[in-house]
């Protein structure tokens, strides 16, 4: 009965979550979603958002997040390139979805389309080398391409996440920045598995719902990028209810956390979080230590738990301190 998601004047509780994304996956699973089916979800930020998620895994597939603001090109081409049988949609987005092969659920179209679906919890077939999510990445070197995360890579991530960020307290996420980043990963599972809150927003895709994420106080934990936390510079922010940032996406800059110490109180806490999408979410972290921290970016850290971090020189031998090499990363 505790509040699982919030999202505007609405509230899930835990039990109301289970159900309703059992409904779905056992509608899901009708249409023949297992492992390695991939389900396209393209929705608005709601609570139904958060139902889709578990729906999809619970059914045994794997999901691609879509963003309703893309343009319907692109949408297009990751449809066909993940070869999406099943598209989950919401009647406002009819313009937006584009005519493809994949059997379209919209969760708002037929009040009837779950009404009969049993509430118990449907029986997977996934295991942990199955895909759990595909994230596409930016294609800014060409073509934007598909990264397949498996269950036992999101699995060990957002159990270290939750011994990381939370350490047993019980702070609300808030879940409002664009479901195709990976970020959301963090906002969505490290609250669900440890019996604390989503607080979700509308506005998805970043800085635009960040005041009033704060505005509000219902977040403790709050995930954005250096740019995101860029905007909130120079305001005082000491009465949000944020105790901890994450940061990740990008470098973050010794004077930007500084910064975001003055404007949040000497209280927050803030991390460093650094991995690519490849290596799901993150693999390295740093407790920004405003005392010690005194070159010009944050350190990315130390390995996440069951991950190992090496600097190679060309030829793949280990570099001596200082000097330069590339980064390889191994493990879960």
């Amino acid at each position: 009965d505790a509040t699982a998601v919030t999202f505007e004047d609405s509230t899930l509780t835990y039990r109301e979550l289970d159900e309703r994304s059992n409904q779905l996956a056992h509608h899901l699973q009708s249409l023949g979603v297992g492992p390695e089916s991939l389900v396209g979800i393209l929705l608005e930020h709601s609570a139904e958002m958060v139902v889709s998620v578990l729906a999809v895994l619970k059914a045994g597939g794997a999901y691609l997040p879509l963003d309703p603001v893309y343009p319907r090109e692109r949408l297009r081409f990751m449809l066909e390139d993940a070869v999406v049988g099943v598209l989950i949609t919401q009647g406002s987005l009819a313009g937006t979805v584009p005519e493809v092969r994949a059997e379209v659920v919209t969760l708002d179209g037929d009040p009837r389309l779950l009404s009969g679906r049993p509430v118990s919890r449907p029986v997977s077939h996934a295991t942990a080398e199955s895909a759990a999510y595909v994230i596409y990445t930016s294609g800014s070197t060409g073509r934007p391409k598909g990264v397949v995360i498996e269950h036992r890579s999101l699995v060990n991530y957002v159990w270290w996440a939750a011994r990381s960020y939370l350490r047993g307290d019980s702070l609300p996420f808030a879940l409002y920045s664009s479901l195709a980043f990976d970020l959301t990963v963090t906002s969505i599972y490290t609250p669900l598995v440890t019996g604390n809150r989503v607080a979700v927003y509308r506005g998805a895709g970043g800085e635009s719902a960040l005041p009033q994420v704060l505005r509000d106080g219902a977040a403790g934990v709050l995930k954005l990028t250096p740019s995101h936390l860029a905007t909130l510079r120079g305001q005082d922010w000491r009465g949000s209810g944020v105790r901890r940032l994450i940061v990740g996406g990008e470098a973050l800059e010794a004077g930007l956390a500084r910064d975001a110490i003055d404007s949040f109180g000497a209280g927050v806490e803030i991390y460093n979080e650094y991995g690519p999408t490849e290596a799901t979410v993150g693999c390295m972290i740093h407790r920004f230590d405003p005392a010690r921290d005194a070159r010009a970016s944050v350190p990315i850290g130390v390995p996440s738990a069951n991950t190992r971090i090496y600097v190679l020189d060309g030829g793949l031998r280990p570099a001596a301190e200082g000097v330069g090499g590339e980064l390889y990363v191994g493990g879960d």
